[in-house]
């Protein structure tokens, strides 16, 4: 990967004779201004660029858009990747995005709760929900 106005003129040298050689093994996109968010480094807060991707869900009823998204981080201070490209990225942003339908469909439209035994069974409903008529609509 290289980000073309991030990169030195020898980076972009080698990268040319990369590119010549295997173009298919490539694609292009202009560089994004991407928004930064706080993260936990260490010990201190720290910004790190992300970016947000929502889920679209398309069925022959219409398009929705779930609440929540694929989220990507920037593992090094400054860099604009924020794909698997660099090592590794937070392997947790589907758990978060599903925490986040479920909050938004049942916690904060449902709630407040009377028992836990209630919350089981909305999460149990909302569950089936999601497994069984939203994925198949």
């Amino acid at each position: 990967m290289l980000v073309g106005p991030a990169a030195s003129k020898q980076e972009l040298a080698d990268f040319a004779e990369k590119l010549k050689a295997r173009p298919a093994n490539y694609i292009a996109q202009p560089t994004l201004a991407l928004s930064t968010v706080p993260i936990f480094n260490d010990s201190d807060l720290a910004p790190r660029h992300v970016d947000l991707r929502p889920f679209a869900l398309m069925s022959p009823k219409g398009v929705s858009i779930t609440a929540g998204g694929l989220t990507r981080v920037a593992l090094q201070e400054g860099s604009l990747i924020v794909n698997s490209s660099q090592g590794g990225v937070m392997g947790n942003a589907l758990a978060e995005t599903m925490i986040s339908l479920f909050k938004a469909e049942i916690k904060h439209r449902l709630g407040p709760w009377k028992s836990a035994d209630a919350v089981e069974w909305e999460t149990l409903k909302w569950v089936d929900w999601f497994n069984n008529r939203l994925l198949s609509a």
